[in-house]
């Protein structure tokens, strides 16, 4: 066995992966499944706790959220959490780990660590892959993935060179950025260019680190069913999901071209790269976990609540609301962290966030974190006009708009269900190969057993009891 390649494709529903199989459109996936179990995994949490950033930490660490005790994006990166890489690396196992969700590098040193888009510490290892991370993160951030701001494109193409990408690869990023640039409505298509650049530069870094262990993290399927689920086999979803189907989406209709279909064309790219990496590293080095799943979403209060906002400018934001605020730290789509030079700062902020409201309801959701950090989120989730307004503490009434501060990001088409995907080979499930569930927090243990480690029942239980 070549070691192990985990592709983390997040949240990919299984109706929509099999229907595509059983129909010959992705066949990579079929020779996978033919050879592989395929099994469900269940995280068996409130819905609250049903966020991928939450839950990959649960099939990173093999704790559930309670123990883990991690809530929001970047929280790990303050803990001691030991991860799957920490206890291989420790055994002298040589991993690479490229943009896993919300993760630290921790004890890894023999292989190569890329965070993720949303990490603070923006910790990239070896060194050397820094620039094309910062490059890349900037823009997931910013939900620019146009590549017109932020690091310059020069420095972001000889840190490929430095690191080793291929040209073939980086020219195929280009094509998708230039495509985008003659004609907007190709712009969602980056997110799964993106995904088949973070493939190649993992393939590149495993083969010039030699890892045993390797694990890539790739969104842009989620991303899509978030977005442009009713343009997916409409005649089919709409039978079981008939409330967001009468629903008009103004994301898809300022953003895809007639014919469309952004859940077809990321699951080809994933195929794509499932093929590559069976032709890399052998089908039974292969594993496959989607974390979470999403279904079809219907929206709250009788059909409302479908409309997603982030802030156009972090700073012009919490400017005019008047909250003084030391540092911003962007995190993914409407999530923010905040810090602040002390205690006293952060609670005159927190007490003036609480007052927000659009419509009656409330803007924010914040959240108290150590060391004099804010954890801030926009809820607010309903239609606006260009006559809506913040009102709250401090803001003369009419002075601030809406839609100066705030962009609508998505109309909501799917949300997170608790089931997800495993494909694996069944050689490691030892003794559950009938079985039609597994929990999440059971991935290190297959991992473990997957690489061929005698002690690996001991590995999991020490995992599990390692200190949060």
């Amino acid at each position: 066995m070549n070691g192990l390649m985990v592709l983390e494709l997040n949240e990919v529903n299984r109706q929509v992966l099999e229907r595509m199989v059983a129909r010959g459109e992705l066949p990579n996936f079929a020779r996978l499944m033919s050879s592989h179990a395929v099994v469900e995994t269940v995280a068996n949490e409130d819905y609250e706790k049903l966020e991928p950033w939450i839950q990959w930490v649960t099939a990173h660490t093999g704790k559930t959220q309670a123990e883990h005790k991690a809530f929001n994006l970047s929280d790990v990166e303050h803990t001691k959490l030991v991860q799957i890489w920490d206890v291989l690396e420790q055994k002298g196992i040589a991993c690479g780990v490229v943009s896993p969700m919300n993760a630290r590098r921790g004890a890894l040193k023999k292989g190569f660590f890329i965070p993720d888009p949303w990490s603070t510490s923006k910790e990239s290892y070896p060194e050397v892959a820094a620039g094309m991370y910062q490059f890349l993160a900037e823009r997931v951030q910013s939900h620019n993935v146009t590549l017109e701001a932020g690091s310059s494109k020069l420095g972001f193409a000889l840190s490929c060179l430095k690191v080793g990408v291929s040209l073939s690869a980086m020219a195929r990023l280009a094509m998708g950025y230039l495509q985008s640039r003659l004609d907007k409505r190709n712009k969602w298509k980056l997110a799964s260019e993106l995904d088949r650049f973070l493939f190649e530069l993992t393939l590149t870094l495993k083969r010039k680190f030699n890892t045993q262990y390797t694990s890539v993290f790739m969104n842009s399927v989620a991303h899509y069913q978030h977005h442009y689920w009713t343009s997916h086999e409409p005649g089919y979803w709409r039978e079981n999901f008939p409330v967001l189907f009468k629903q008009r989406n103004p994301v898809s209709e300022r953003n895809l071209q007639p014919g469309d279909d952004p859940l077809a064309f990321g699951m080809k790219a994933f195929d794509a790269i499932v093929g590559r990496a069976i032709d890399a590293v052998g089908a039974d080095s292969v594993m496959v976990v989607t974390g979470l799943s999403q279904v079809p979403f219907e929206g709250y209060d009788k059909g409302a609540g479908f409309y997603l906002y982030r802030p156009i400018d972090h700073h012009n934001l919490f400017t005019a609301l008047g909250v003084q605020i030391d540092r911003i730290a962007p995190l993914m789509s409407r999530d923010a962290m905040l810090y602040f030079k002390d205690e006293q700062q952060r609670a005159a902020a927190l007490a003036k966030l609480t007052t927000f409201r659009v419509n009656g309801r409330d803007l924010f959701l914040c959240t108290e974190e150590s060391d004099n950090r804010l954890f801030c989120k926009v809820i607010y989730s309903f239609d606006v006009n260009d006559n809506t307004v913040i009102e709250g503490a401090g803001i003369a009434p009419g002075a601030v708009k809406f839609n100066d501060h705030l962009l609508l990001i998505t109309f909501k088409t799917g949300h997170h269900s608790p089931n997800g995907t495993l494909i694996c080979s069944k050689a490691i499930l030892a003794g559950q190969q009938n079985a039609k569930s597994i929990p999440l927090q059971a991935v290190p243990g297959l991992v473990f057993r997957a690489l061929k480690l005698s002690d690996s029942e001991k590995l999991e239980r020490d995992l599990v009891m390692s200190p949060a």
